[in-house]
């Protein structure tokens, strides 16, 4: 068997001989009337790259390290080698030309301050020095080193890049549990929101009553109650957190990636983040040439009706390499299906939403870069994805009787209106990043009905909260960061301040088949949070395969609570420091094993007059991991287990003299599970994909004055278990045409919902397992893609959380439908 030294060195002298030769000959002009036929699929660069080679039987030499997660369109026509190169390496900082030897050159684009750089890691050193070569001859044979064919490496699986640590790095040496969801993926499983995001992420699962109100829960943390949430969101730069159950929704068009990060995030992302981060990666704009989509889809649903969403991105260049402007919108009109029989009306949930998003990107120096985002959101529905007349299946929802005569309006709107300014300027030992964002939010929402006592005997109907509101929120954020990195070390160091103001008017009210049972209360409720925060998080590399991972953040945080029908008017500051640290080890070039202690933190906060207010609450984790790539890289692996131990956890309760519902500290919690995820190509054309989790919350201690719940209770809305397995089949339906197929089955266990006190009427509810099919396939000619989907092809229609109100939530009905999209 051949020495792997060996191998190195026979490709670090064939790279020498060939960066020489290409350094003392001139370049050929390439743009020759000579075409080749390509037929080649999205993929990365580094494949496309390989197809031109072979269609042109020639050589190619490339910096490997430099393209491993770059991704290139699909090619299908007759093209010049120049045109083929210009496409393929199209947004990706590189340039291609062809040498006097007829070798293929792809070099990058360098930065001043890039020069000279020291690597960080054997595996660094490794990737740019060695690159490979795909042709004929003497090439071929350097290639048969480690591999044993051109057709074998199209089987590799890319190398993945993320930032979830604030700096680019490889998601293999990442010591975090992150599960990256990349532009391809997004279009082919049909992702549009939060909602469809937690079917593919182990241990990610949504209460999801409509797009502007959900409960995000990752590894048994979610936001149910309190004002704070525990999840964080970030559309790149700009923290998306708004308050508890309310949130900016985020759609998924013209983005690039989607990384969700699982375990406590405090010290990078701060106490939104207690029990993980969502990030999302938008595409920037290209200042290098007009670009675009248009996509059409119509789809219809079984209970409803039919659906139109329609989508654009345009990438205009005002200034070549210096300034360029992108703009995506979508405008969706989905039909409802629930229905509101005591009010004679169909289909009542029924949604209207434009999403409006505008980039700028000013080049200013070759140092120092300036970026613009403007996002309009405007969403108008009939109302929740809610139903509790009847079994859950049948789909009805009532609003509140008021006397039995009043039926007001559920309709509600969900808008908001975000800009952010981010300052990017490289001094070449470090980065300083600024990042100022505004977020405007706006939601109304009528005839809630949460009917604690439903059907209590026959004929009668007891609401026990009517809540009419109009909540507002203005959120100001301000980063800035300073990040390095030398040969042994990496470190990031910061601070945060946000503003935020929150609340509105609103109604309380409690009625008996119809009949008020005191005058509806009118009030105002409003809530602010000043948070200051400085940061640190350093990376030191021991050796090349042991590092070292620390960080920590100390926060403040400034509250008042004003509810004057309450005798509400409270303010408090509260703080702390969490910290995380975690040692990994590079066990060969393609596997780490780690093991991480984060900690996470929640303000608390208060409650109406007379009633003590609540404790902050406090998360410290516990995480054993390894992910690696197996098989030649045709297989990637990630597993972790972790323990949590939740202390003063914050739930929503009743209070037993009043009957109002308020928040308290029930007790102490400990959350402990497995997790695993998988990508095995099978052949070049066939992968499948395999990820579950297992998760174990429950309560350990109880404090006897809430008595809300007892040792052994499971943590609220927190499912067992979820799996999710994939299939992707690419082929040709003609030698023009190409196609593709995708299947997903993605199920949840059950998850519980308590409430112990006295004044509760029910006191445990539980979901039921729930499963959900989706399907595409479709072809692809030149730049149009026809796909054909089926989303919830079974149509499970039972509800997705338990509930002791006795309303529940349903995800969409079985749709099904067709897309087309163009790129220009």
């Amino acid at each position: 068997m051949r020495c792997w030294k060996q191998a190195s060195i026979l490709k670090a002298v064939a790279l020498c001989m060939l960066l020489a030769s290409s350094a003392s000959h001139s370049v050929i002009d390439i743009d020759s009337a000579e075409r080749y036929q390509l037929n080649v699929k999205s993929q990365t660069v580094e494949q496309a790259l390989r197809s031109l080679a072979n269609a042109s039987n020639r050589q190619l030499l490339f910096p490997y390290d430099q393209m491993e997660a770059l991704k290139s369109i699909s090619i299908s026509g007759r093209y010049t080698l120049e045109e083929a190169l210009g496409i393929i390496l199209k947004d990706t900082s590189l340039s291609g030309e062809l040498t006097t030897e007829g070798v293929i050159l792809v070099t990058p684009i360098q930065k001043k301050s890039d020069r000279g750089r020291d690597m960080n890691s054997k595996r660094n050193i490794l990737a740019a020095t060695i690159g490979f070569f795909v042709g004929v001859g003497g090439a071929q044979q350097a290639l048969a080193e480690e591999t044993q064919s051109g057709e074998e490496m199209g089987w590799l699986l890319e190398e993945v890049i993320v930032t979830a640590q604030k700096r680019e790095e490889k998601l293999i040496d990442v010591p975090i549990s992150i599960s990256v969801i990349g532009e391809d993926a997004i279009k082919t499983t049909g992702i549009k929101n939060m909602n469809d995001l937690s079917y593919l992420v182990p241990n990610l699962s949504v209460a999801n009553s409509n797009s502007g109100s959900q409960n995000i829960i990752i590894r048994g943390i979610n936001n149910t109650a309190g004002l704070s949430p525990l999840i964080g969101i970030y559309l790149d730069e700009i923290p998306l957190t708004v308050g508890t159950g309310i949130s900016v929704d985020v759609q998924a068009i013209d983005i690039q990636r989607v990384e969700v990060l699982r375990g406590p995030q405090g010290t990078l992302y701060g106490q939104g983040s207690a029990g993980g981060t969502i990030r999302f990666i938008s595409k920037k704009p290209n200042l290098n040439g007009i670009e675009g989509e248009m996509g059409l889809s119509v789809s219809n649903t079984t209970g409803g009706g039919r659906n139109k969403d329609l989508t654009g991105v345009i990438n205009i260049p005002m200034i070549d390499d210096t300034l360029a402007f992108r703009v995506a919108a979508t405008f969706k009109d989905k039909s409802g299906w629930i229905d509101q029989p005591t009010r004679n009306i169909d289909d009542a949930n029924d949604t209207e939403l434009s999403n409006i998003n505008a980039r700028g990107l000013w080049q200013a120096s070759e140092d120092l870069e300036i970026n613009v985002t403007a996002i309009q959101y405007r969403n108008d529905t009939g109302g929740f994805n809610l139903t509790n007349l009847g079994p859950v299946i049948d789909s009805n929802y009532q609003p509140t009787f008021r006397n039995g005569l009043d039926f007001p309006s559920t309709d509600m709107t969900n808008d908001f209106d975000l800009y952010n300014l981010t300052l990017s300027y490289d001094f070449g030992f470090a980065t300083l990043v600024s990042s100022s964002s505004q977020i405007d939010f706006e939601n109304t929402r009528s005839s809630i009905s949460n009917s604690q006592i439903f059907n209590p005997a026959p004929g009668i109907r007891a609401d026990i909260l009517i809540s009419d509101s109009h909540d507002s929120a203005d959120v100001f954020s301000q980063e800035i960061r300073l990040a390095g990195d030398t040969s042994t070390l990496d470190w990031v160091i910061g601070v945060f301040y946000r503003d935020l103001e929150f609340g509105g008017p609103k109604t309380f009210g409690q009625y008996v088949n119809g009949v008020a049972l005191f005058t509806p209360l009118r009030f105002t409720q409003l809530h602010t949070s000043e948070s200051k925060a400085i940061f640190a998080n350093l990376s030191y590399h021991i050796n090349d395969q042991l590092t070292l991972d620390l960080g920590t953040r100390y926060f403040e945080n400034d509250k008042t609570s004003k509810a004057p029908a309450f005798l509400l008017s409270e303010k408090g500051k509260f703080d702390n420091i969490s910290s995380k640290a975690s040692l990994s080890y590079g066990i060969t070039e393609q596997s780490t094993a780690y093991f991480s202690i984060a900690e996470g933190f929640r303000s608390g906060g208060f409650n109406s007059a007379g009633v003590d207010p609540y404790e902050p609450e406090s998360i410290i984790s516990y995480e054993l991991g390894v992910k690696g790539s197996l098989l030649d890289k045709r297989l990637n692996v990630e597993a972790a287990m972790f323990l949590s131990q939740y202390d003063d956890y914050q739930a929503g309760t009743i209070d037993e003299e009043t009957g109002f519902p308020i928040t308290g500290n029930p007790g102490e919690a400990e959350i402990q599970g497995i997790e695993l995820s998988t990508l095995l190509n099978i052949t070049e054309q066939l992968s499948i994909g395999f990820s579950a989790n297992i998760t174990d919350a429950e309560f350990t201690t109880v404090d006897p004055d809430v008595s809300l719940v007892n040792i052994g209770d499971p943590l609220f809305l927190v499912p067992k278990f979820s799996y999710s397995l994939s299939a992707d089949y690419y082929f040709n339906w003609s030698s023009a045409i190409s196609g593709f197929a995708h299947l997903d089955y993605n199920r949840q266990g059950e998850n519980t919902e308590i409430n112990r006190s006295p004044a509760s009427f029910n006191q445990e509810n539980k979901s039921t397992d729930i499963g959900f099919l989706n399907a595409q396939i479709g072809a692809q000619w030149e730049d149009i893609t026809i796909r054909l989907f089926g989303r919830n092809l079974n149509n499970e229609l039972r509800t997705t959380i338990g509930s002791l109100a006795g309303i529940f939530t349903q995800n969409r009905p079985r749709t099904v439908g067709v897309d087309i999209n163009y790129q220009f």
